[in-house]
This record gives structure tokens, C-alpha cells and sequence, in this order.
């Protein structure tokens, strides 16, 4: 059991002896003890360094990985080495067009197009001709029953009166004048 009198002579023992200091780092070295041993020494807890060494390996895992990741999707030799499960990279489309296909495309409907532009095809008659929202289909004005049905609108449920210019919005406007000496 600790007592007041056994602290008190305690207190008394530790007042009589020298303070030894620990060993500095450089003491350390010249007395031969390793680097780690140093920062650890005297601690009675090594979480700090368990902390450090844990979060020096996941910064470095999160800064090579995209140079891993580059390196699996563009290397097919390197791939072998990454398992199956792990392997997201997609076939490329054979079927599409590549660049260079699709603008000597567009290349070729444009000479088309200036072709038939230098004939003749393109002249106002034939162009209202051609206008979609003038078209007749069995005697039928397409325009009209797209107007009708609500095509024609911003948004089908507003009224078109709430977007027409309202003569009232413009009472309080104020016109200048000029005066009638002034030019």
C-alpha cells in the first residue's frame, strides 16, 4: 500500500541523486546504436512509427498508381502479368469509322453538295420546295397540325399568350424627346 510517509521518502531518495539525462542523437551514434533504435529509444509506445510507415507506403502506392494503371492499359506484354479479374480494358470497336475515314467522308459530301449547288439544285424554287414545314402530306398542311398539337410551343403546358408582347407592359416607359429648337 503507498502511504504519505512512502512517498515523502521517495520524493527525498530522488532529490538526493543526479539528474542523467538521455543520450542525444549524435551520443547515440557514436555509441554505435542503429538509427531506428535512436528515435525509438525510450518510448514505450512505437505507434508513431508504425503511423509513418503506414502512411509513407499508401502516399506511395497513390502516386504510382496511375503510372500502373497506364502501364496495364497500354502494354499488352505487361498485362500477362495482372490477373484476369483485374483486367478492365475494352475492345476496340472494328466496325466504327476511324478519323480519317469519316473526314474523307464529310469531304466527299461536300464536293457533292457543291456539285449539285453549281447544277442548279438549290434555287429558291426547289428550296421551298423542299422546306419541311410548308409540306403537304394528303392535302394536309403538316405545319398546321403541329401547331395544333402543341409542336410549335416552348413548353406544352404554358399558354403562347404569356410570351406575345403585351401592349400594358409598356405604359410606364418613359420615350425621350427631343426639343423642338434642339437637332
Amino acid at each position: 500500500m503507498f502511504t504519505p510517509s512512502a512517498a515523502l521518502s521517495a520524493l527525498r531518495k530522488a532529490s538526493r541523486s543526479n539528474f542523467v539525462r538521455p543520450a542525444t542523437p549524435k551520443e547515440q551514434v557514436k555509441q554505435g546504436s542503429p538509427l531506428i533504435k535512436q528515435k525509438l529509444q525510450g518510448r514505450k509506445n512505437h505507434h508513431a512509427f508504425w503511423q509513418l510507415t503506414l502512411g509513407s507506403s499508401l502516399f506511395a502506392v497513390f502516386v504510382a498508381s496511375p503510372f500502373l494503371g497506364k502501364k496495364i492499359a497500354q502494354d499488352p506484354e505487361f498485362r500477362k502479368y495482372v490477373p484476369a479479374w483485374y483486367d478492365f480494358t475494352l475492345k476496340k470497336n472494328q466496325k466504327g469509322m476511324t478519323k480519317e475515314e469519316f473526314h474523307d467522308m464529310f469531304i466527299e459530301v461536300q464536293k457533292e453538295m457543291h456539285e449539285r449547288a453549281i447544277k442548279g439544285e438549290f434555287t429558291d424554287d426547289k428550296l421551298a420546295k423542299m422546306d419541311w414545314k410548308k409540306e403537304k402530306i394528303g392535302g394536309n398542311d403538316v405545319s398546321a397540325q403541329a401547331l395544333e398539337q402543341g409542336w410549335g410551343k416552348l413548353h406544352p403546358l404554358d399558354d403562347e399568350e404569356e410570351y406575345e408582347d403585351d401592349p400594358s407592359d409598356h405604359e410606364n416607359v418613359v420615350v425621350a424627346q427631343e426639343e423642338p429648337g434642339k437637332k
